[in-house]
């Protein structure tokens, strides 16, 4: 159902593992490690196709709310907040129809797409997950 494409943050907290795990709610999911975002272009096996740094993981609910988008048939991007700190949050296309090609800086070479934005939570840092868990 997806193909998960991280690229290595080179951050102390670092975990591949725990940006996997987050996607709980979505399976199956290939991993593709990669170096350039310019890899991932025609490289998904399946329909969607998510981009993430190996220290970012999902908040619960946002995995949960990632079924439900991945089964509207309109959308070529979707894109989600990042939790930055207690007054900051950034937003940036984070998943893509396997059509979608990406420049070296993750951004759509098409800009004509459909495009939906999830406010369902936020990708988080592994750095600031006690910030956010109180």
């Amino acid at each position: 159902m997806l193909t998960l494409f991280v690229m290595p943050s080179g951050e102390e907290n670092a975990d591949i593992n725990k940006t996997v795990r987050s996607f709980q709610s979505v399976r199956p999911i290939e991993l593709v490690t990669i170096t350039d975002w310019t890899q991932v272009n025609g490289k998904a096996d399946s329909d969607w196709f998510g981009i993430f740094w190996d220290n970012e993981h999902l908040a619960v609910d946002l995995s949960e709310a990632l079924p439900f988008y991945f089964s509207n048939l309109t959308y070529d991007a979707l894109i989600c907040y990042k939790y930055i700190d207690q007054e900051e949050a950034s937003f940036r296309m984070r998943f893509f129809r396997r059509h979608v090609h990406l420049t070296d800086d993750f951004k759509p070479l098409r800009m004509f797409m459909k495009v939906e934005t999830m406010l369902d939570g936020f990708i988080q840092s592994h750095a600031n997950l006690r910030l956010v868990q109180g």
